[in-house]
């Protein structure tokens, strides 16, 4: 390092006065390597910071779900939410030409297991043209919603979907450490572990990335100022906006798509807490902008919309469009997971609100919510609803 002999004198010069210091914080008598040894404890590493085996084994199993997301445009990231259906973001596909109403116009293709430079085995399979659902902008409850849900051809032979990441489904914490699982700039898979930044500290977090990078505030203002949506978004975020999560990362272009993980949902077995993954959320987007020094593109914050929002909105939009094939095969993963039951509660009191004025085809939706519960033995825990659906829409 160059001047590295004067960073060293400095350091053996404050050294005397650190020792000092430590020795006024205890009222006893302490020798010096009685004293360094404290520091050694007081400094030293963190037992807390080792994760366990089978919580990298399990995160390992997660990431075989996610892919990477391709047509001719551009390239992002999708996870399997289960059977042959993915979830990513709605903007891959905003480019004009790339969407005419409910089809993709250009081949789109997603590749699983691409994890090592070589190649070795990745595979790829293609979407279906037919869109299952999409949506891009602000959804009938004011929320930010950037999501699309692709249906996958049939595999090549001697290969099989991995499993679906729905039933990992679970609530965002407030706090706390996450990975983020997606593919930057197209290339292998990449794992970042970063933390949550709470609501009340984005401010904060904002004037610390403006103060470590000044010499580029007016690019900063530029970019974001270009368009007036994002613009106001941006502000919402900062002062405080709840439903979404956000952190810094550094999976920017292409990771689009990625989910995001809580590393830490505990449950307990036998009086014994164990940890597991939850897929919390999806990797949105950030601010971006061009760095002056360097020409790399940064971005001031990040965030994902929580999955419990992409799913509220999918299961609307699959009521109203009457497609009720693609709304069993949900109810039938929702009923194996019990965060799952408040969404179907939301989803029937929408219903309900529906039958009096709507077709009769939402009261064979209800049917089909009764016959679910009924299938999946989950009648007690959900007995509430089991009522209020006996109720309104009678099992023959």
């Amino acid at each position: 390092m160059p001047d590295s002999r004067e960073i060293q004198q400095i350091l053996c010069d404050q050294f005397k006065g650190l020792l000092d210091h430590m020795k006024s914080r205890y009222p006893q008598e302490k020798s010096e390597p009685e004293v360094i040894e404290l520091m050694r404890e007081e400094f030293g590493k963190n037992p807390e910071g080792f994760t366990e085996v089978y919580r990298l084994i399990e995160l390992a199993e997660v990431t075989t779900s996610v892919c990477k997301v391709q047509h001719e445009l551009i390239e992002g990231t999708g996870f399997l939410l289960f059977d042959n259906l993915i979830l990513t973001n709605g903007h891959l596909f905003k480019d004009k030409g790339v969407l005419l109403g409910k089809t993709l116009s250009v081949p789109t293709t997603v590749t699983f297991n691409f994890d090592n430079p070589l190649g070795s085995g990745q595979w790829k399979v293609n979407v279906k043209p037919e869109v299952v659902a999409l949506q891009y902008g602000v959804d009938r409850w004011g929320r930010q919603v950037d999501y699309a849900i692709l249906e996958l051809s049939t595999p090549l032979k001697g290969k099989k979907f991995p499993p679906g990441l729905l039933q990992k489904y679970g609530p965002v914490p407030q706090t706390g450490g996450i990975y983020i699982v997606g593919h930057p700039e197209g290339g292998i898979k990449k794992i970042d572990s970063t933390t949550i930044i709470e609501v009340e500290q984005r401010t904060a977090a904002e004037t610390k990335h403006l103060r470590e990078n000044q010499s580029s505030i007016m690019l900063m203002q530029e970019s974001i100022g270009d368009n007036e949506l994002d613009k106001k978004f941006y502000e919402q975020i900062i002062q405080g906006k709840p439903d979404v999560l956000t952190y810094n990362t550094f999976c920017l272009n292409g990771a689009s798509g990625s989910p995001v993980i809580n590393p830490s949902h505990c449950q307990v077995i036998n009086g014994i807490p164990v940890y597991g993954c939850q897929v919390i959320a999806m990797h949105t987007g950030g601010f971006l902008y061009t760095c002056k020094e360097t020409q790399e593109t940064q971005s001031v914050i990040e965030y994902a919309i929580p999955l419990r929002t992409i799913l509220e909105n999918v299961l609307f939009y699959l009521v109203e469009t009457n497609n009720l094939q693609m709304f069993s095969r949900f109810t039938n993963v929702a009923m194996k997971n019990p965060h799952l039951f408040e969404l179907i509660d939301i989803l029937i009191t929408l219903i309900t609100e529906m039958v009096a004025t709507s077709p009769p085809e939402h009261t064979a939706i209800l049917h089909r919510i009764c016959d679910t519960i009924s299938q999946s033995g989950k009648i007690y825990e959900m007995q509430k609803f089991w009522l209020i659906l006996l109720q309104m829409s009678p099992v023959s």
